[in-house]
């Protein structure tokens, strides 16, 4: 629901009812973690020390909210992670190529992350001024400042729309786009 809510799915977890949580961490084995997603950012977070993992949607609007500084948060205060342990795989998501915007949108970014660099100036359309925001470079900026190191953050880079034969895109198909999905579990 493009919040910065998470949850934790716990060994007496039995509820599926997770209503507006956009990420999940879990420590208990063999219990999945999913997440769908058509253009939104999925992160994928191991901590391969403390043997917990975390599985979220980070749309633009979680971006803005720093749901995966809050997911990495969470895994910190739960299961006592170390952020310098925390590996994060960055999915298949919208890219700067194609995350077009009007001003409204970047200004968000900007008041999040205070970062020029993740904006690029597009024409102007319709009289608007378009921007090109770089959400994974936000996102990735986020994370080493929350304490990952940077060689523990990988990115498929993988645009949804640039590969929209292969994979859904929000952006292309509109309400008919399906979506694509993120699975994790410790076994």
């Amino acid at each position: 629901t493009h919040t910065n809510n998470v949850d934790i799915v716990a060994t007496e977890s039995t509820s599926t009812d997770f209503q507006d949580i956009d990420g999940l961490i879990t420590n208990v084995k063999d219990k999945v973690l999913s997440a769908v997603f058509a253009d939104c950012n999925s992160l994928l977070l191991y901590d391969p020390i403390k043997n917990a993992i975390g599985n979220i949607h980070s749309g633009w609007r979680g971006t803005v909210a720093k749901i995966g500084e809050v997911a990495i948060n969470k895994m910190v205060e739960t299961y006592g992670c170390s952020p310098s342990d925390i590996i994060c795989c960055i999915g298949p998501s919208i890219r700067q190529c194609h995350f077009e915007v009007e001003d409204d949108v970047r200004s968000l970014f900007m008041e999040a992350f205070q970062d020029e660099s993740i904006v690029k100036i597009g024409e102007i359309k319709d009289g608007k001024q378009k921007y090109f925001i770089d959400s994974i470079k936000a996102i990735k900026g986020m994370l080493i400042e929350c304490g990952l190191k940077p060689e523990n953050i990988i990115d498929c880079e993988i645009c949804t729309l640039c590969n929209k034969d292969v994979l859904h895109s929000y952006r292309d198909r509109k309400s008919e786009a399906g979506r694509n999905a993120s699975i994790m579990c410790l076994i």
